[in-house]
């Protein structure tokens, strides 16, 4: 099983957060970066505000649209549009059902956000495994300290 890990950056820490960015980095090394167009930081608390404006928001836009290199694939685009270059992008892979393991940071928020471009965990791509690893778990298990 091929390990694919999983980060996002988004609008905050509430049911109706919104992604703002999603990176898969592939064991093997293929890449895919994403930034959504139709988010609205306006939705985020004031802690997660101030960090999005110093932190994040000057980041975006630094890359080009939809340019396929070697093993890298990045996009621009709303969640539609995202969604289908997530799709295409996990298609280089066996398409074996249960061939790809997600490993993101924190799976109660990278991998429901994830699942939720799909329309829920029961609509993701077959060839992914349905059950994450989780990251923060894995190092708390193992006495790693975080720096936040």
């Amino acid at each position: 099983m091929k390990k694919i890990f999983l980060d996002t950056e988004f609008t905050g820490l509430h049911q109706k957060t919104k992604l703002i960015s999603l990176a898969f980095v592939a064991e093997s090394g293929e890449a895919f970066y994403a930034e959504f167009s139709d988010f609205d930081i306006k939705g985020a608390d004031n802690i997660t505000q101030q960090f999005f404006k110093n932190e994040v928001i000057p980041q975006l836009g630094n890359l080009p649209y939809q340019v396929n290199e070697i093993n890298r694939y990045y996009v621009s685009g709303n969640t539609l549009e995202i969604k289908l270059a997530i799709t295409k992008w996990f298609n280089q892979f066996q398409q074996t059902k249960n061939s790809l393991q997600i490993w993101a940071d924190y799976y109660a928020w990278d991998w429901v956000l994830f699942c939720e471009l799909f329309g829920g965990a029961f609509c993701i791509p077959q060839n992914i495994h349905y059950m994450t690893m989780d990251l923060a778990t894995f190092l708390f298990s193992r006495n790693v300290k975080r720096r936040y």
